[in-house]
Order: structure tokens, then sequence, then C-alpha cells
């Protein structure tokens, strides 16, 4: 739907504004909820929340800022961006999904492996690390704690000697329950979609409900987005295009890691501003093509009517 009707330039900008305004809103929702002592969700969830989801769609829109941001011309002004960067880390941490938390990091790496400025990422990440034993939560601290130190309870793993919280251990053992029985015997279609139990992992999900095949799938899928946005991250002489690009590259690969513990890639709240941003970026080329050469179009007539009057 946002392909067919992204015409121009004005219209990605306009799009990306609204994307990060909206992103705006949800964490002061977000912060609202902190002084309740519940972690945060987002708004229309229900009285339980969903705060998984609202962490996977935190990572990505810190990607999006992160890669405007370090992206020399993508914005006028970005102050906006950098007033937005406290409150998405804020309401991210209230949260408290270890699963986003996850996929933190490997967005910045590759973020930072990427960009063309990575010192503009490399410096504030570690003045920010330096100084997070003094300014994070207790609370933050406890629950990432929480998955080796639970008091002892029934369907608990051990790694070693190291015990693993009863949450960390279903997802585990949900792996390996459908890798080394239910997978190995429907392994080309599996089961059918919503042909199997819940499965809260989005590579486990995809071979318990289509099989390999489905799989396969699925990495094709994430092999185009990434050459797709790597290729206009290079390509494009916009540095909108190009920071929304990188962006979405941090993105993809924040995602991806997130659907360790999640179903992330089915999830509404995530993929449908996921998809509008690949929109964006897939449209980005053909919007670039079509105003170069309707600019060379009017230089070529201004020319032509220079020549007549001369």
């Amino acid at each position: 739907m946002a392909v067919n009707h992204l015409r121009e330039r004005e219209q990605i900008r306009r799009f990306t504004v609204t994307i990060l305004v909206v992103c705006f809103l949800i964490c002061l929702y977000g912060i609202y909820q902190i002084p309740s002592g519940v972690r945060v969700s987002a708004p229309f969830e229900g009285p339980e929340g969903e705060p998984n989801t609202l962490g996977g769609y935190l990572v990505m829109m810190l990607s999006l800022i992160i890669g405007l941001l370090v992206t020399q011309g993508s914005f006028r002004n970005k102050l906006p961006l950098l007033a937005l960067l406290p409150l998405i880390l804020v309401t991210l941490a209230a949260t408290q999904s270890r699963g986003s938390w996850l996929a933190l990091p490997f967005m910045l790496l590759t973020l930072i492996l990427l960009s063309r400025r990575k010192l503009l990422i490399v410096v504030p990440l570690c003045l920010l690390v330096a100084v997070s034993p003094i300014i994070l939560p207790k609370t933050v601290i406890d629950r990432a704690l929480y998955t080796f130190n639970q008091p002892a309870e029934e369907g608990q793993l051990k790694v070693g000697n190291v015990k693993i919280d009863t949450s960390t251990s279903a997802r585990l053992e949900s792996w390996r329950l459908i890798l080394t029985q239910d997978f190995v015997r429907r392994p080309l279609l599996g089961y059918g979609i919503t042909g199997y139990s819940f499965v809260d992992a989005q590579i486990p999900m995809i071979l318990t409900n289509t099989g390999i095949i489905g799989l396969i799938a699925f990495f094709v899928l994430i092999g185009m987005l990434f050459r797709t946005a790597f290729r206009v991250y290079r390509s494009s002489r916009d540095p909108l295009y190009t920071g929304i690009a990188l962006g979405h590259l941090g993105a993809l690969v924040g995602l991806l890691i997130h659907g360790i513990g999640a179903n992330t890639f089915i999830i509404v709240r995530i993929m449908e501003p996921f998809w509008f941003l690949t929109a964006l970026v897939v449209m980005s080329p053909e919007i670039e093509a079509r105003e170069a050469s309707r600019g060379e179009g009017a230089a070529g007539r201004r020319a032509g009517a220079e020549d007549d009057g001369s």
C-alpha cells in the first residue's frame, strides 16, 4: 500500500517525521506508566500489555534515529532527534524486555560497522556504558540478573552450575523439543499455519508451521531486504534516503535477534512500522532517479531557451 502511494521525496520526509512523532507519543505513554511500577507497554494492548513487543519496536526506532543522526544532511534540524534518544532509552529500559536488550548491542554493532561516521556512535556509546552503573535503575539491573539468580523453581534448566530462570528455560526447552523431535517428523512443510501449538520464537515457529521450505523462503526474503537497503545506503546521493537505509539495516539485524525469544516478524505492532519503513527504502531509488531526470530535463530546457535567446 505504501509503495503504491509514494511518488516524491517530500512524501518520504513527511512520513518519516510522522513515524518519529508517533514514537515520541508512545514514549510519553510508556514513561507515564513508570511510576505505577509495572513493565511499560504500548497503548491499546489490554490490561496485561506486551512489554516485549514495545521493546522490539523501540529497538527499531532507535536504529532509525541513530541512522538519521549520523548521516550528515538527513534533517536540517537534528535537535528533535537528539531529544527523542533519551526518551526511547528510558522507555526501553522500563519495558524490562531482556530480548529487546539482547537485540540492542547487535543493532548498534551493525550501525557501527556500516556507518561512515563511526565515532559519532562509538564515543557516545562508550560514555553511556561508562556511566550506566550509576544511572541504570535497580529494577533494570535486577531484571537482567534475574536470568541467572532466580530462586530455585521447577522447570529451571542448568548450564553447568548456572541456573536459568523459568521463562528463559521454557524458550530454550521449546527450541530443543522442536529441533530434536517435532520438526524432524515433518521437516519439509511443517504442520501448517496454526497447525502446531504456540511457539514464542521466530525460527522454531517457522519450522513448525512451514518447515525447511518456509525457513528458506524467510531467509531469502531477509537477504533481499538487506541487499536492497545496503544498495540504497551505498548508492543514494540523498542523505535522507541514506540515513533511513542505514537505520533500516540496523533495525533488521536487531529484530532478527529479538526474534530469538519472540514471534517478531508476525507481531503487528512491530511489523506495520517495519514494513512501512521498508517501503520508504524500496521506493527511494526510483523517486531519486525520477527527480534527477526531471531536474536534468528542466536544465536542458533552460539551456535550450538560452541558446534560442542568443
